[in-house]
């Protein structure tokens, strides 16, 4: 294959990923069919099949670049002291989460859906992102030292708040991207150097009834 057929099977594959992240993630990746993606890419089913060998297969190549790709740009930045890392790495996850959205959702969704060695490699691509960001955590000002179920609490409460921010964000009436992954990073920095992680305090369970009731005692 000459360079330019290559660089055209790969235009190719790629274009036939991102409409793919489309179907699956608007029609639901259960429901929707290998026809109906060669229809909504205006392409027969024997050139999807030319690419990929199963619908399994293009869910886990979409999932997969989505993932690299964010690891890539976090492993640019790994020379930074770890705040500036924080702060620029959840920069970058939600710079490369915008327009990406279709493929985001099915990271969250949809890929316990895929046999088991399939989710294995994209787990383990997951794990080095949780990982990059958990260790940066631990060095941060006032760290639980040695809690690694706080630190692990702690990184995923930060993915949490930049995973979901797609659901909820739109430009033209909330802060920028950039604003936010501050935001998100101030709070778990800020928390620790001014608090320090609190200990783990049980409080009692109460019952609607009993929260009512208390309620009630107020007014």
């Amino acid at each position: 294959m000459s360079r330019s057929e290559a660089h055209d099977h790969d235009d190719k594959r790629r274009k036939l990923l991102d409409q793919a992240a489309r179907w699956f993630a608007e029609q639901g990746y259960d429901r929707a069919s290998m026809a109906g993606l060669a229809k909504a890419c205006g392409v027969s089913k024997g050139l999807i099949y030319h690419y990929f060998s199963s619908k399994d297969e293009i869910l886990a190549a979409v999932i997969a670049e989505h993932l690299q790709a964010l690891l890539d740009g976090l492993e640019a930045i790994e020379t930074l002291h770890p705040l500036a890392w924080l702060q620029t790495a959840s920069q970058t996850i939600l710079q490369l989460y915008e327009g990406a959205d279709h493929q985001h959702q099915l990271q969250l969704q949809a890929m316990q859906l895929l046999p088991e060695e399939q989710q294995a490699v994209l787990r383990e691509l997951q794990r080095r992102m949780v990982e990059a960001v958990t260790w940066r955590i631990a060095r941060l000002p006032g760290a639980p030292q040695g809690d690694e179920a706080a630190l692990r609490a702690l990184a995923m409460s930060l993915f949490a708040m930049l995973n979901w921010l797609y659901l909820w964000h739109r430009p033209d009436r909330d802060m920028a991207r950039g604003d936010y992954a501050h935001l998100a990073t101030s709070l778990i920095a800020d928390a620790l150097a001014h608090k320090r992680c609190p200990d783990i305090v049980w409080v009692p369970e109460y019952s609607l009834s009993d929260l009512q009731k208390a309620i009630e005692k107020k007014l």
